[in-house]
């Protein structure tokens, strides 16, 4: 078990820059570095950036609500509000437990959230 574990590094994350905090938390739960994967441009729609994601890395993104079930066993991407309301910020989970230390209660308090789905 001890060498299998060794088998796995960490992957050093940036802290999130220039508001890419989507493709950010998205490139986390799917343990991947940020730049893997494309950056969401200012005015383009979440879906034409979300369908970029999916033919490039064979997944599929699914919208979670509130109320939704969590995922349990696997990383995930919440959406939370910020206190401009014409913001929000997302942040990586591991079912019910927030990754960011600056969001401890974001599955609380999600508005949304994305499930990565292997296809």
């Amino acid at each position: 078990m001890l060498e299998r574990a060794k088998r796995f590094r960490p992957i050093p994350i940036p802290w999130p820059e220039d508001d890419q905090c989507v493709r950010d938390s998205v490139a986390l739960a799917m343990r991947r570095h940020p730049q893997d994967l494309p950056p969401r441009m200012e005015h383009e729609p979440f879906e034409d950036w979300t369908a970029k994601v999916e033919q490039q890395f064979g997944v599929r993104l699914e919208t979670i609500f509130p109320g939704d079930p969590i995922p349990e066993r696997e990383a995930w991407v919440v959406v939370v509000e910020t206190d401009n309301p014409e913001k929000t910020h997302a942040v990586v989970a591991f079912g019910s437990r927030s990754l960011d230390k600056w969001y401890p209660r974001a599955v609380e308090n999600m508005v949304s959230g994305l499930r990565i789905v292997p296809v």
